[in-house]
C-alpha cells in the first residue's frame, strides 16, 4: 500500500498531464452525515461516501491556510465567449480527499495508474424519452430528467 504522500505525488503526476479544459473525472472520499441504530456495528457503507463530479480540468493550486493541493474543474465549458469575460462554476476538491482522476478524452483512454488511474470511462447520456427540456427566455434550456418506475 502507498503512503499518503506517495499517493498525493501519484496524484500530481496524472494532473500535470492533464490539459486545461480537458475533460475529467474526479473521485473523492466525501464527509458523511446518517442515522444509525447500533453505531458500534459501522460497515463501511454506514461512513465512506465516495463522491464523483465530471467537468474541464482548470488547475491545480495551494490554498493559503493549509497549503494543500486543490484540483479545480469547471462544470462547463463555453468556447465562444472570449477568456476575459468568461464566467462558469468551478468545483474544487482538496487532493488529499481524491482517489481517481480519469480522463474522458479520447486520447488519454487506456493509460491506467495504480491509485491514480486514467483509464476508460463511457461518457454519461441522458435518454431523451425520460426527459423533458425546459427553453428559458435568456436562450438557455434546463432539462428534466424523469424516473423510470418499474411496477
Amino acid at each position: 500500500m502507498l503512503s499518503e504522500s506517495d499517493r498525493i505525488a501519484r496524484l500530481l503526476d496524472v494532473v500535470k498531464n492533464l490539459h486545461p479544459w480537458e475533460l475529467v473525472k474526479v473521485v473523492w472520499l466525501d464527509a458523511c452525515i446518517g442515522r444509525r441504530k447500533n453505531p458500534l456495528r459501522l460497515t463501511n457503507r454506514d461512513f465512506a461516501t465516495y463522491s464523483e463530479q465530471v467537468g474541464y480540468f482548470l488547475t491545480c493550486l495551494t490554498d493559503h491556510r493549509y497549503n494543500e493541493y486543490h484540483i479545480i474543474i469547471a462544470l462547463e465549458k463555453i468556447d465562444e465567449i472570449p477568456e476575459e469575460e468568461m464566467r462558469v462554476d468551478i468545483f474544487s476538491v482538496p487532493l488529499p480527499s481524491v482517489r481517481k482522476v480519469i480522463s474522458l478524452e479520447e486520447k488519454k483512454q487506456g493509460v491506467k495508474y495504480k491509485d491514480a488511474k486514467v483509464e476508460r470511462v463511457p461518457v454519461p447520456t441522458i435518454n431523451l424519452k425520460l426527459a423533458h427540456i425546459e427553453r428559458r427566455g435568456d436562450g438557455s434550456m434546463k432539462i428534466i430528467l424523469k424516473k423510470r418506475v418499474k411496477e
